[in-house]
């Protein structure tokens, strides 16, 4: 570059840019930061066509996204592609493609690439630690539709959930009226932690009211975690602790009565 020219941003920005061809979909152009995501130089990266560094179905994904923008005369579109490294890594990417046309009039795709990897390896290492633990965590909008849900706390409830997202949980837990309740009583603003029975089991519901626009509350983030088996044995804990109150106070009784009839009537009293 002589002096007084401008940089040409294709080259200087730190964003993965690729110039590829509108018919034959290979690489025309990249710049390094497009070449650094790839893993490769420059020179290995021109004439590449996209089924050479997307993995599985992507590379066809992407073409057919590309053709629709051809045939609908349509220049922007966003997806979620996954590249693969000569070193056998795989860069999850967002892909934003452009459609152009050069001062010639022949069409390219100029597309951007962000690297998400890390935004996605942390969402499955989450939903791995949520579908391997007695939780499930899910978002309801106001109205009760399920956004988003994850995790395994309960069978019969997670499909419950599945259902709402089409749905809402009042129509599809009109049945567990404790539940309804606590789900009303977030969406009103109320920060709720309480134990609910629900199919035969005992969940730890913490619901947390998240502000929409305004003051209104817009969704609800909820985590229910099965407590059944704690439960279950904390009662029976509080059963053996009872009965060992019981033998020690007849114990006690028995070293200081002189009479054994009252003892007698004690012991049967406490065995009804």
């Amino acid at each position: 570059m002589t002096q007084g020219e401008r940089p040409d941003p294709f080259e200087v920005l730190d964003i993965a840019v690729i110039e590829t061809g509108a018919r034959d979909h290979r690489v025309r152009r990249a710049n390094p930061a497009a070449c650094a995501l790839l893993g490769r130089s420059e020179a290995e990266v021109i004439g590449l066509a996209w089924d050479d560094v997307a993995v599985g179905d992507d590379g066809e994904r992407w073409k057919a996204q590309a053709r629709l923008r051809v045939a609908a005369g349509q220049r922007r579109a966003r997806m979620l592609t996954r590249l693969l490294r000569p070193d056998g890594t795989i860069v999850h990417a967002l892909a934003t493609i452009a459609l152009l046309a050069d001062p010639d009039g022949e069409q390219y795709f100029l597309s951007h690439f962000q690297d998400v990897s890390e935004e996605i390896a942390a969402q499955d290492r989450l939903r791995l630690v949520v579908e391997n633990t007695p939780v499930s965590m899910f978002l309801v909008d106001r109205t009760g539709r399920v956004l988003v849900s994850e995790g395994t706390a309960d069978p019969q409830a997670a499909a419950g959930l599945g259902e709402a997202r089409e749905s809402s949980v009042f129509a599809t837990f009109a049945d567990l009226p404790q539940a309804v309740s606590l789900m009303r009583r977030a969406i009103t603003g109320e920060r709720i932690h309480e134990n609910v029975e629900v199919f035969g089991r005992c969940l730890d519901m913490h619901l947390v009211p998240i502000p929409g626009n305004g003051s209104d509350v817009g969704s609800v983030a909820a985590v229910a975690t099965d407590i059944t088996e704690r439960q279950q044995a904390l009662a029976s804990l509080q059963a053996r602790s009872a009965e060992q109150a019981v033998v020690a106070d007849l114990g006690q009784r028995a070293l200081e009565a002189r009479d054994p009839a009252p003892l007698w009537e004690r012991t049967v009293s406490l065995s009804r």
